[in-house]
């Protein structure tokens, strides 16, 4: 999906066995923004339940890291619910660019 493409730019188990999610960098405002990192740190806790331990992030790259052993398993959760919310959003956009046509 190329809107997936630009918002996101990578998904990635790094080298210090974090994910590591990087965003376009116009979100680097709304990643500042406490009150979205604590809803971004809520939604982590809720997909991930006791394999999440810690949201860092930096700049437009936020770094989550899991229970060891976990690590794979946690990426492919993080990657799915990241891919399913952008269509999700994108599709509610679309609608109400439709609605508002009409």
């Amino acid at each position: 999906m190329n809107n997936t493409n630009e918002m996101v730019k990578y998904v990635k188990l790094n080298d210090d066995k974090k994910i590591e999610i990087c965003v376009d960098e116009s979100f680097t405002l709304f990643l500042q923004d406490p009150s979205i990192v604590a809803m971004i740190e809520q939604s982590c806790k809720s997909l991930l339940e006791n394999k999440f331990i810690n949201l860092h992030i930096n700049g437009n790259t936020s770094f989550i890291t899991v229970e060891s052993g976990t690590e794979q398993a946690s990426l492919e959760l993080v990657n799915n619910e990241l891919i399913q919310g952008i269509q999700m959003a994108m599709a509610f956009l679309s609608q109400m660019g439709t609605d508002s046509l009409a």
